[in-house]
C-alpha cells in the first residue's frame, strides 16, 4: 500500500501551527468526498463567547504532495481555503474572512508552505488584523463591526486568544513566525521522508 503522504504533510502543518497556538489539540483529516483536506484545531476560544469549539481550516488535497521524492507545495488561492468555526460552513469570526468562509489575502495566494502555515497562525489568532487591513484594506465581513470597531474588537479577542491558549510570543513578528516554521517544517519532513 502507498503512503498517504498528502495527509502525513497536512498533519505536519497542522500539528506546527497548532504548537505556535500554544499547543491546541489537532487533527487533519480528509472531507468526506476526499478532495479537500480539514485541519481541525480543538478548545479554540470563541468570539463573543465564553465557549470554545472547534476552528477549521479547509484546502484542497493536492496541496501537499511528494513528487520523486521531494516534497511540494501547490500554491493556494484565496478562492481555494476556508476558515470556519464550531461546523463546516460557518465562517471564523474574523474581518478578513467572508461569510462563506474564504479569507481576502493580500496578494490573493499563498506561495510557500511557511507562508501558509504563517497565515493559519496569524489568521486564527487575530495577528493579521491591524490598522491598516480593516481602514486600507476594509473588512470582508462586518461579524467585529467595521473599521476602528472593527480593529478594537479584533485587538481584544486577540487578547484573549493569547492569553487562554498560552500562544508563543513570536507569533506577534511575522518575519520570526515564518523563520520559525520554516526550521520547523524542514526538519520534521527530513523525518517523514528518511522514513520513507
Amino acid at each position: 500500500m502507498t503512503r498517504d503522504y498528502s495527509l502525513d504533510l497536512a498533519r505536519i502543518a497542522a500539528g506546527i501551527a497548532a504548537q505556535c497556538l500554544g499547543g491546541l489539540p489537532f487533527q487533519a483529516a480528509y472531507s468526506p468526498d476526499g478532495n479537500q483536506v480539514i485541519m481541525t484545531f480543538h478548545n479554540y476560544p470563541l468570539y463573543g463567547s465564553d465557549k470554545k469549539g472547534d476552528a477549521c481550516v479547509v484546502f484542497p488535497r493536492s496541496t501537499f504532495y511528494v513528487r520523486r521524492g521531494n516534497v511540494k507545495f501547490t500554491p493556494l488561492q484565496q478562492a481555494q481555503c476556508r476558515f470556519y468555526q464550531q461546523s463546516t460552513g460557518q465562517a471564523l469570526a474574523h474581518p478578513h474572512i467572508f461569510s462563506d468562509g474564504h479569507p481576502c489575502w493580500h496578494g490573493g495566494s499563498r506561495e510557500r508552505v511557511a507562508d501558509f502555515i504563517a497565515n493559519i497562525v496569524e489568521t486564527l489568532s487575530l495577528q493579521n488584523v491591524t490598522e491598516d487591513s480593516v481602514l486600507v484594506g476594509l473588512c470582508a465581513s462586518g461579524v467585529m463591526g467595521v473599521g476602528m470597531r472593527a480593529l478594537e474588537n479584533a485587538r481584544a479577542q486577540q487578547k484573549k486568544l493569547m492569553e487562554e491558549l498560552g500562544c508563543l510570543p513570536l507569533i506577534t513578528d511575522h518575519r520570526k513566525l515564518e523563520r520559525y516554521i520554516d526550521k520547523r517544517w524542514c526538519s520534521k519532513i527530513t523525518i517523514l521522508m528518511k522514513a520513507a
